[in-house]
C-alpha cells in the first residue's frame, strides 16, 4: 500500500513563499513520482544577513515559481512515460525512460520560459527528484539529485537501483 502526505510550513506560508514540491502516486499501476522544486535565491536580493533583502526577495517570488513547474512537470510526466511500458517491462531502462523524457519535458519549458537565461535571476527551472516502479515484489527505482545536476546537466545522470521483496 502506498500513501502520501503533505505538511504545510508556516514559515513558508508567513512570507508567502510557494510550496515547491509535487508527488503523485499511482496505486494500481505502481508508481510513484516525488519531485522538489530547486531555486536558485538572486545574490542581489540576499546580501549576507539582510533582512530587508530577503523579504523583499520573497515579495516578488512568482507563485507558482519555475522551479514549482518543474516538479509537476516531473510527477505528471514520469508515470504517463512508465505507462507506455507493460507492466513485466517497467524496470531500470524504463525508469531510465521516464528521466529522459521527463527532463526533455523540463528543458523545453525552460526553452519556451527561460529563453535567455542569466543564472541569477533568470536560472533554468529545475528539481530533484525520485521515480519508482513496484511490479510482482520487486520496486525499480531512480533519483536524481543537485548534485548531479551539478555535475552533468546536459545528460542528468541519475541513479538507478532494484530491490527484490
Amino acid at each position: 500500500m502506498t500513501n502520501g502526505l503533505t505538511v504545510e510550513n508556516w514559515k513558508l506560508r508567513l512570507f508567502r513563499h510557494p510550496n515547491e514540491d509535487a508527488y503523485s502516486i499511482d496505486r494500481e499501476e505502481g508508481l510513484v513520482a516525488v519531485a522538489d522544486g530547486v531555486t536558485r535565491d538572486p545574490i542581489s536580493y540576499l546580501p549576507k544577513n539582510n533582512l530587508l533583502g530577503k523579504v523583499k526577495f520573497l515579495r516578488n517570488y512568482p507563485n507558482p515559481s519555475p522551479a514549482k513547474i518543474a516538479s509537476d512537470i516531473f510527477v505528471a510526466t514520469f508515470p504517463l512515460v512508465l505507462k507506455d511500458f507493460n507492466a513485466q517491462n517497467r524496470d531500470d531502462r524504463a525508469i531510465r525512460e521516464g528521466f529522459k523524457i521527463t527532463n526533455e519535458k523540463i528543458r523545453e519549458w525552460n526553452d519556451n520560459n527561460i529563453p535567455n537565461p542569466d543564472y541569477v535571476l533568470n536560472d533554468f527551472a529545475g528539481c530533484v527528484a525520485s521515480g519508482t516502479s513496484h511490479q510482482y515484489g520487486v520496486v525499480h527505482w531512480g533519483y536524481l539529485t543537485l548534485e548531479q545536476k551539478i555535475k552533468d546537466p546536459i545528460n542528468m545522470i541519475n541513479i538507478f537501483g532494484r530491490i527484490r521483496g
